[in-house]
């Protein structure tokens, strides 16, 4: 974990890599509600989005990319949570080889069932 990057998680053996970064922005001098809903890039595919059951907004999108030579796909659920003055964007990524997807799609559903169920710091932090 870096406060630059986020935390970066994988298993040795495993072919998937999950990504957190948390962003916090100070709307404390905002005229109206922050926008929070994710806008798709053209090279984005929607999957999802809504209201999560803590009342986060939330998108969950995905884009092929390579790296390292390798046909990737990488899967983003991005969550906003708005409070008081204050808004938190929470971004998780799940990034694997296109190669190996059916590998790793159990992974992928368990690690899109527990985000749904996050439950975010309910206070704002100063």
């Amino acid at each position: 974990m870096s406060p630059e990057d986020g935390g970066c998680f994988y298993h040795p053996d495993s072919q998937g890599t999950l990504r957190l970064s948390v962003l916090t922005f100070d709307t404390s001098a905002a005229t109206g509600p922050p926008n929070v809903r994710h806008r798709l890039n053209a090279d984005e595919r929607a999957i999802d989005g809504g209201q999560l059951p803590n009342g986060c907004e939330f998108d969950v999108y995905e884009t092929d990319t390579v790296e390292d030579g390798d046909p990737t796909r990488i899967r983003f659920w991005q969550i906003a949570q708005v409070l008081p003055g204050q808004c938190r964007i929470y971004l998780f990524s799940y990034a694997y080889p296109i190669a190996a997807q059916a590998m790793v799609s159990a992974d992928r559903d368990m690690v899109d069932r527990e985000i749904r169920q996050m439950i975010p710091y309910p206070e704002v932090i100063r």
